[in-house]
């Protein structure tokens, strides 16, 4: 499972990328594909948590992610904000991948903040929800 946000709408090629694997292994990148060399983006660490249970008599497994929201914006969350967000999971053996996206990035690469949906956080009575 991936999930890459932005909250730049100047630079949306700078975004973070947030993975969670069955196991619960984790990788969280910085990226900023104007770099020809993103080796700052490999060596960002945020405050995320990944928790992860397969199920194997069902074939299913479950992922969450906890993100400090600095780690994806430094203001404030507030009623309006809004995000470039795509979701991503590869699934499958190798030689019978399916890649599945929220927003397809029509492209080999799920790297295509242009195709990125958008999300705007809503709430009532002013508190988000």
């Amino acid at each position: 499972m991936e999930l890459f946000i932005g909250s730049n709408f100047e630079n949306t090629r700078r975004y973070k990328e947030f993975d969670a694997s069955p196991q619960g292994e984790w990788i969280d990148l910085d990226v900023d594909l104007n770099m020809a060399d993103n080796t700052i983006g490999w060596v960002w660490r945020s405050g995320c948590e990944v928790s992860a249970r397969i199920e194997p008599k069902a074939n299913i497994w479950y992922a969450a992610m906890r993100i400090p929201f600095s780690d994806i914006d430094q203001n404030a969350p507030g009623y309006g904000t809004r995000f470039r967000l795509n979701l991503f999971r590869c699934q499958g053996p190798p030689d019978d991948r399916c890649l599945v996206a929220w927003r397809s990035p029509m492209q080999a690469s799920f790297h295509v903040p242009e195709r990125f949906g958008l999300l705007t956080l809503v709430g009532r009575g002013g508190e988000i929800d």
